[in-house]
């Protein structure tokens, strides 16, 4: 295949009377002879207010209109603003992402830590243990620190691990709330024919969240069944030092009945917390 030459820019000399000779380019368009100016001519000395004085360039003139250039340094101000303005925006998009896919219920989605009222000294410590959570949850997540929410119905439990898992989120943490029953009938759909995502896929996307919160352990049958999914998913969590939130109305002692000896023993590793919740209970 052969090149194509192509022909050079013609030139020519030319006189401004202003600045004396320039070499002058021929534009080529169809239909007209076009030679470039003076490039003298096409800058001037202008002046901002904020940055002083600049050279500014012809850019284009009509029958009643003139362009220059402006300020560079406004300019490049305005594009480094639209530039942190399009990455905040990004950012925000990606946080709300993250807050819708936590699932988080409705009647807890708008709680917060601060709107979490203490009255008695069991309320302030556990709302101190989901501070604290929050706050330091880099080095929580470092080592796979889990919590246990237990006790009475109607004390705060789920606000305080909703909020936990709102504020994560919100710092660009992958939170996911899930009932037991909610968490064991989303391994099992995938069971079905043409289900849109295979077991191995809900595992994986399980095992990858950086805090699983999972309510209502004590409610499902305790099933060997249940019993073995459940230990899957916390089996996997557990091996990529992932932390995981339990929630229940079971005294500690009854929680190996439904989580068996070896998870309960895992959520106490590397300094677990279990924050019971037996003050009276917020709905009376």
């Amino acid at each position: 295949m052969s090149r194509v030459d192509r022909n050079p820019v013609e030139q020519r000399d030319a006189t401004c009377e202003k600045h004396g000779m320039f070499i002058s380019k021929h534009l080529l368009f169809t239909g007209f002879e076009i030679w470039t100016a003076c490039p003298s001519c096409l800058e001037r000395i202008d002046a901002c207010d904020k940055h002083g004085e600049f050279i500014a360039k012809h850019v284009g003139m009509g029958e009643f209109w003139e362009r220059w250039t402006k300020c560079p340094m406004c300019e490049a101000d305005r594009k480094r603003e639209d530039e942190e303005c399009d990455k905040r925006r990004r950012r925000e998009e990606f946080i709300d992402g993250l807050v819708q896919a936590a699932g988080i219920p409705v009647r807890f989605y708008p709680k917060t830590l601060s709107d979490y009222k203490t009255t008695v000294e069991g309320e302030r410590r556990a709302l101190f243990v989901a501070n604290d959570y929050v706050e330091e949850f880099a080095a929580h997540l470092g080592v796979g620190r889990c919590l246990v929410f237990c006790g009475l119905p109607g004390t705060g439990k789920t606000h305080l691990a909703c909020a936990i898992a709102h504020g994560l989120a919100q710092r660009g943490r992958s939170t996911r709330y899930l009932t037991v029953a909610e968490l064991i009938r989303l391994i099992r759909d995938t069971w079905q024919r043409n289900y849109l995502s295979t077991t191995a896929e809900v595992l994986r996307r399980l095992r990858g969240l950086d805090l699983l919160v999972l309510d209502e352990v004590g409610v499902q049958f305790g099933t060997e069944a249940e019993l073995t999914q459940l230990t899957e998913v916390m089996d996997l969590r557990y091996r990529d030092t992932k932390p995981t939130l339990v929630i229940s109305n079971c005294p500690i002692e009854d929680l190996k009945r439904y989580l068996g000896d070896r998870i309960v023993d895992r959520l106490m590793e590397n300094g677990g917390k279990i924050v019971v919740f037996n003050w009276l209970s917020r709905r009376v």
